[in-house]
């Protein structure tokens, strides 16, 4: 209980101190423009004040309030320039382009300085972490231990792997060992085993969800009498979910689709121009319980690009893919037509990626809980494709999917479509799949557990 107040105070103390920065900022602005123009109006404590608040909530819904320690930098930067982007550009209509314009290049220094300054001091506190993967499948081990060394340098260090039935001889590394990462192929008696071990140890246990961990996570707990229990809800949206949901939908992508026409007819000229075949690409999608629908996408491959593959997932480097076709995915541009499937009502603005019904039955084979994820609307974004690349596993973005459908809000509806600005600027989140995701532990300087090594001093 105490480390969530601590957790809300430091939250509170950061929102606090954006506030501060952009009210200085725009009081500075004023100064400044001031200084170079004489007729300038003077500092309005008031408007500074209002925009300063403002700030608080745009912040919060590109996601700057969550805690910063083990993300990526260059994340939370363009979250926070892209909120401050949001900010200042209504503000032209009201107030001197001069003073916005200092007045925004001034916030994007403070606020970014003060975001280094949170996150290098997160992670000098927590140091860099020596950790020991622990995992019973090799092919899993793999992909782990490569998203482990890809990961932010400075949070991790990967000490070794090993097996879950000999985890009790990481007594032999206890000074190179300061968390472990248990992996989902570790399961029953022994995975509790592990857990209450390395508790009693204080050591940290990063643990990577199956599907059971994430329906406890996202339980709500329950007094049943003096007994403890944890409710876990069906993960279908109640009926007034829906309904907020499709009017979300219906006014977002109404307003999206005036914005964007003009892109959309000069793409609509220029692709058949590029490339032989239509603008327009159809292709049957399965939606929401199964339904099958015509997804409408801008060609961004060769025409009849799978006439002699058959249905296959586009890799990275594909050579199907068109030179404008590379540049509209990259920028998400193939997807606006989209957005007459989500006024039809086939599609959500947020929700899971839609997917063909082939690959659906594949990947339904191997893992059961997939199914789970048609029990809401596919979208044009969702949480998968905002915290996950085009390239993370199936399984991997299954769990973002299950946690979208368990915790729906409006709220995390608007933040992921916010959200959605900074994935469209990281072009390397939408590179197709590559043909060997991870480094096979046989690659890796890092050794295995050796049984007949010396005990450490």
């Amino acid at each position: 209980m105490l480390e969530g107040y601590k957790n809300r105070f430091y939250l509170l103390m950061m929102a606090f101190g954006d506030s501060i920065l952009v009210f200085t900022s725009f009081l500075l602005a004023n100064v400044l423009y001031g200084l170079l123009d004489y007729g300038a109006t003077p500092p309005s404590y008031t408007f500074a004040l209002t925009v300063s608040c403002a700030s608080i909530a745009l912040f919060f819904f590109f996601d700057c309030y969550s805690f910063l320690k083990r993300k990526r930098i260059k994340s939370i930067l363009i979250n926070s320039i892209l909120a401050l982007l949001l900010l200042n550009v209504p503000l032209l209509f009201v107030s001197s382009f001069g003073v916005i314009l200092f007045s925004f290049m001034i916030q994007a220094m403070l606020i970014c300085l003060f975001r280094c300054g949170l996150w290098f001091r997160s992670q000098l506190m927590m140091g860099q972490k020596k950790v020991w993967v622990i995992s019973d499948d090799s092919n899993e081990r793999g992909r782990v231990i490569d998203k482990l060394m890809n990961h932010t340098t400075g949070w991790f260090e990967l000490s070794g792997y090993i097996l879950s039935k000999d985890y009790k001889k990481l007594d032999l590394y206890k000074r190179d060992l300061d968390a472990i990462l248990l992996c989902p192929s570790v399961k029953g008696d022994e995975k509790e085993e592990i857990i209450h071990y390395f508790s009693r140890a204080e050591k940290e246990i990063l643990l990577i969800p199956d599907f059971t961990d994430l329906l406890v996570a996202t339980s709500e707990p329950q007094q049943m009498d003096d007994m403890m229990v944890y409710s876990i809800r069906p993960s279908a949206l109640s009926s007034g979910n829906h309904a907020v949901k499709r009017l979300f939908d219906i006014v977002i992508s109404f307003c999206l689709l005036v914005i964007s026409s003009p892109v959309m007819l000069l793409l609509y000229v220029v692709i058949p121009l590029s490339s032989k075949g239509p603008a327009l690409f159809l292709q049957e999608r399965t939606g929401l319980n199964g339904k099958p629908y015509l997804i409408y996408k801008f060609r961004s491959m060769e025409n009849n690009a799978e006439k002699t593959t058959g249905p296959t997932l586009a890799m990275d480097n594909d050579p199907r893919i068109t030179a404008l076709g590379k540049w509209i995915r990259a920028t998400r541009l193939d997807e606006l037509p989209q957005l007459f499937n989500v006024l039809q009502g086939d599609m959500s603005i947020v929700g899971p990626r839609p997917e063909r019904d082939y690959f659906i039955q594949q990947f339904k084979d191997k893992i059961p809980q997939y199914e789970q994820r048609l029990m809401v609307k596919p979208g044009i974004t969702g949480l998968a494709q905002v915290l996950a690349n085009y390239t993370t596993s199936v399984e991997d973005k299954l769990h973002y999917d299950l946690m979208y459908i368990r915790q729906y809000s409006l709220i995390l509806d608007v933040k992921i479509l916010l959200q959605t600005l900074r994935v469209i600027l990281q072009r390397d989140q939408a590179q197709g799949i590559r043909i060997q995701s991870f480094t096979s532990p046989k690659e890796l300087t890092i050794p295995s557990i050796n049984i007949n090594k010396q005990r450490k001093a």
